[in-house]
């Protein structure tokens, strides 16, 4: 009997292969996205500290000047801020977009192997009935020379 073949197997090992890139772009858009957060995190830490020094140092301490300066510090900081935030959205974006990718990539190779699994099953099956077939036969024809020796 000839040996188990799946006429699938090609589009099966295609899928593995778009599986595994899906899964890198996954993997860079989770690290983009982390970069992107790690940005912004420092970018808040540097206004609350601006915000901490500010209010902590005595009123009648500070000039004019300083406090032009600080203010136009902190107003950049909240522009760079709120361009940030609008970064770590878009990163967000393709990282949810990317993970879904993946997802679907993983579902149609997983069925695919199932597939595989099931005609491997059939062949197995058959493969038992045609070896079983041809166990009787040997019975029959070793009975029946039993017989005619006799």
């Amino acid at each position: 009997m000839k040996k188990f073949k799946f006429k699938l197997e090609k589009l099966l090992n295609a899928k593995m292969v778009i599986e595994n890139l899906k899964k890198e772009e996954l993997f860079k858009a989770k690290k983009r996205l982390e970069e992107e957060r790690y940005v912004l995190d420092y970018l808040e830490g540097i206004k609350g500290e601006i915000l901490l020094q500010s209010t902590s140092r005595q009123v009648d301490s500070i000039k004019a000047y300083e406090l032009i300066n600080l203010d136009n510090f902190y107003r950049k900081l909240s522009e760079l801020t709120y361009k940030q935030r609008k970064k770590v959205e878009e990163a967000q974006r393709m990282y949810d977009c990317a993970l879904n990718e993946f997802l679907n990539a993983k579902r149609e190779r997983r069925i695919l192997e199932i597939l595989k699994e099931k005609r491997f099953k059939l062949f197995l099956e058959e493969y038992g009935k045609q070896a079983q077939k041809n166990l009787d036969e040997h019975a029959i024809i070793v009975f029946s020379r039993r017989d005619e020796s006799n």
